[in-house]
């Protein structure tokens, strides 16, 4: 396992894209396969293949235009020969509102480039928030 700086490259170019709204980009580098998923933040945000996902990316980016920006933190990536994968903790900025969220994804190679086959954006909420005093059996 190595540390791969090209997958970092990767990663913020499509945190770039969020940012211009340009919605090629994820048409460009999510997997054709059927192994493709793709999770966002909203509960209905579940999507099992590239086809699924790109329609309500496309939407998604042209209602909020350039009103999003997300902005890299530690962006950590690894690879084992065609199979790599990022983690990041980015700030999405939408107006004057900021969250810290969590992103994670697998890539792998596809006709000589580095395809998504597995993408998780969340943010993240206290186990209290969700589970209320349930919570603290959780450890």
């Amino acid at each position: 396992m190595e540390r791969s700086p090209e997958l970092e490259d990767l990663t913020r170019k499509l945190y770039d894209a969020v940012s211009s709204a340009d919605a090629a980009v994820f048409e460009q580098y999510l997997s054709r396969g059927e192994s493709c998923v793709v999770i966002g933040t909203a509960p209905d945000e579940w999507w099992k293949d590239c086809a699924a996902a790109l329609e309500p990316i496309r939407k998604q980016m042209a209602s909020v235009g350039d009103a999003v920006e997300l902005v890299a933190g530690d962006v950590r990536a690894y690879r084992e020969g065609g199979v790599g994968w990022v983690a990041d903790q980015p700030t999405l900025k939408l107006g004057s509102v900021t969250a810290l969220c969590r992103h994670t994804s697998v890539f792998v190679r596809e006709e000589g480039e580095w395809r998504i086959v597995q993408h998780h954006f969340s943010i993240g909420v206290s186990n209290r928030d969700v589970l209320g005093s349930a919570a603290g059996k959780l450890g």
